[in-house]
This record gives structure tokens, C-alpha cells and sequence, in this order.
């Protein structure tokens, strides 16, 4: 298979609700220290602090380049999540916190498409007059 996904990245979109957060300063720690396998942002301020009654949902990004090993095409994400402060449960218990399904989208510094049909696109026959 001809590598048409080169220069081709991955991007991951998380909604994050009330119940979760990612600390934007942690992601750019990890980045800084090469510490995350991809590139990550949060797209609002949040405050960590917030206990999930009063924190609002924000959205996240990661994004990676696209691998492509013969048949396959892979990309590393890494998104650190953490959990907010719930309200004490009488009883005890725990609380469940749920990720959203994440909207993915494929990014190319040039038209794949293109590439791809001109690379299975035979040139066309000369006629001899």
C-alpha cells in the first residue's frame, strides 16, 4: 500500500462533563517534558477546583500524527483525565464519571485524496495518426 497518510494527524475532540476535568497546566507540563504521546489542549478555562456541582463542561483535543504499517493505520492519543469532588453519599458509595464518545477527524497537510487517485490513475494512451 503506497503511504498516501504521510503528513496526515489524528484528532480527538472530548466533550468533558462537570464530573470530569483535564488540568491544562498538567498538559502542558507533559508536553513540555515529553511526557504525552500526543498534543493536547483544552479549549476553555477551567477551574480544577470546582466541585462537580457548580463546574461546568469543557472540551479537549488531542491530536497525533497517523502511522500506517502495511495494512493498518494507527495514531497515539494520550488525554489525562481526573475526577472532581462529589457530594458526600449518606451510606458511602461511589459516584460513576462518564466520558462522551469523542468526535474524531483526520487532518492532511495536502489533499490525500488527490494523491491517492493519481497514484492509481494510469496516464492515458498515445494515438499514433
Amino acid at each position: 500500500m503506497p503511504n498516501i497518510w504521510i503528513n496526515c494527524s489524528v484528532i480527538l475532540e472530548e466533550k468533558i462533563t462537570a464530573a470530569l476535568y483535564v488540568n491544562p497546566e498538567q498538559l502542558q507540563e507533559l508536553q513540555w517534558f515529553k511526557r504525552l504521546s500526543s498534543c493536547a489542549a483544552v479549549m476553555e478555562a477551567v477551574n480544577i477546583q470546582l466541585p462537580e456541582a457548580i463546574a461546568t463542561e469543557h472540551t479537549a483535543i488531542a491530536y497525533s500524527p497517523l502511522q500506517c504499517t502495511q495494512n493498518l493505520l494507527s495514531a497515539k492519543r494520550s488525554l489525562p483525565v481526573h475526577a472532581r469532588y462529589q457530594p458526600p453519599i449518606p451510606g458511602g458509595g461511589h459516584v460513576d464519571g462518564h466520558l462522551n464518545s469523542p468526535r474524531l477527524f483526520l487532518h492532511c497537510l495536502e489533499d490525500t485524496c488527490l494523491r491517492a487517485k493519481a497514484r492509481t490513475v494510469a496516464p492515458p494512451e498515445q494515438t499514433a495518426n
